[in-house]
């Protein structure tokens, strides 16, 4: 996760308020913070009108380089019995029985994930190695989590300090773990890991040219994507289609490309120049959630290529330092700064109403993400003075102590599309040093 420092004078600030006595303080602090929070609080603007253009993309299949670690084991039978599995099922490389264990689950309400939880593969209790033990976790980093993490993903370079080398993708399927014999691309070059767990990109390095991979997990198959963009990196996955997005080089430009892997399309999601990232994809992988800084702040844009429209989320709320965009497009949290008063803000494009939901000038909000339910908010305080920490907000109570707060000396964070784990980098654990995934407690804290 990106660390997110108070800006300038912010240290002074506080120590001057804090010389000035707890009535002085807290006057100042409702003051500060009540103001920017009430005027970037209330309606938000419609959609305006905005024009895409198509780019050349190449997507062809290529031989899959993986080598095992430990093997996965195969399927469980479905709750129906073997006969559900029998004809066409048993074709393939277990693709079909995987989709009929899938679909007898979703029947009996279970997890649609095909390989047990963390609990039932991981020796010990919480929070376990991310690999467990099969692969060394201590030059990891970027965890990626499926839905109940019965399969995870990193970049991973061995037991050196985290910095330039080379990096492999490592994935664990329940206890099978593999790895991806191909170089990871330097520089942010990424992985996603969707939802289900069953497709994985990665940037890699081939013949020395940054180049998108997207792995079909189940099948093995995999497919090479290039095209009129140069430097791909931070790629997405759409949870309920096959649509690629991720940051790229085009023109002179860093901007956002979003490919159809169904239709072999592609198209240049933004067309303003400027420090351009990508922050979110929605499910059906029609809106983007783009940052762009147009003026003197970097705002925050929902952008849908297919209707040709992008709606300003964002607006005047302070330089945007990180945001969430939910599956369904509809609801969007991101952290910002504006003078010396940082915040959190929620938009919901039903209402169509942007409001505070924390706000302070004692610490800086940074990197955010969003679970499924929307019931989680994983997010990163800093108060400029110390590392940063990792704290889990529990909508659905009206408390406001955090759910959970992860040891000092971790980030890198991942939260489980369900909400029920959490993968960190941890530098001073008593376990030692790497990838750990913590279980979330469920009960709600009174």
């Amino acid at each position: 996760m990106n660390k997110q420092r108070p800006a300038p004078g912010f240290a002074d600030l506080r120590s001057v308020l804090l010389a000035a006595g707890p009535g002085v303080a807290v006057l100042a602090v409702a003051l500060l913070v009540a103001p920017p929070a009430a005027a970037q609080s209330g309606a938000m603007k419609g959609p305006r009108e905005a024009q895409f253009s198509p780019l050349t993309v190449e997507v062809k299949p290529i031989a899959n380089r993986f080598v095992v670690l430990r093997e996965r084991p195969a399927p469980p039978p479905p709750a129906g019995g073997e006969d559900a599995t029998s004809g066409e099922a048993e074709k393939g490389k277990g693709g079909g029985k995987g989709l009929f264990v899938a679909l007898a689950r979703a029947l009996e309400g279970a997890p649609t994930s095909l390989f047990p939880s963390p609990e039932d593969v991981l020796a010990g209790a919480s929070p376990w190695p991310y690999f467990g033990g099969v692969f060394d976790e201590r030059g990891c980093r970027s965890p990626s989590l499926a839905t109940a993490a019965g399969v995870a993903a990193a970049i991973c370079g061995g037991e050196s300090a985290r910095g330039p080398r080379i990096e492999y993708a490592v994935v664990r399927e329940g206890v099978g773990v593999r790895l991806y014999r191909v170089p990871v691309a330097e520089n942010e070059g990424g992985l996603a890991l969707s939802e289900d767990g069953r497709r994985l990109a990665v940037v890699v390095n081939e013949d020395e040219v940054k180049v998108l991979h997207v792995i079909d997990l189940e099948s093995d198959k995999v497919v090479e994507v290039r095209g009129g963009w140069a430097e791909p990196r931070r790629p997405m996955l759409a949870a309920k289609a096959q649509v690629l997005a991720f940051e790229a080089v085009i023109g002179r430009h860093r901007s956002v490309v979003r490919v159809d892997l169904a239709e072999g399309a592609a198209v240049h999601a933004w067309s303003d120049g400027g420090d351009t990232a990508l922050m979110g994809l929605a499910d059906d992988g029609q809106r983007l959630l783009v940052r762009n800084k147009r003026i003197d702040y970097r705002e925050l844009f929902l952008v849908d290529p297919v209707r040709g429209v992008i709606f300003d989320v964002s607006d005047r709320s302070g330089e945007v330092s990180s945001a969430a965009l939910h599956g369904g497009a509809s609801q969007v949290v991101f952290s910002s700064q504006i003078g010396g008063v940082c915040a959190i803000y929620w938009a919901d494009f039903v209402l169509r109403r942007r409001s505070s939901m924390l706000g302070a000038i004692e610490y800086c909000y940074g990197a955010l993400q969003l679970d499924r339910e929307r019931r989680f908010l994983l997010y990163e305080r800093s108060d400029g003075r110390g590392p940063a920490t990792l704290r889990l907000r529990d909508r659905r109570t009206r408390r406001q102590q955090d759910h959970m707060e992860l040891p000092a000396g971790c980030d890198d964070a991942g939260l489980d599309p369900a909400g029920r784990y959490v993968a960190a980098y941890c530098e001073q654990d008593e376990r030692g040093r790497g990838l750990f995934l913590f279980a979330v407690p469920q009960e709600r804290q009174k």
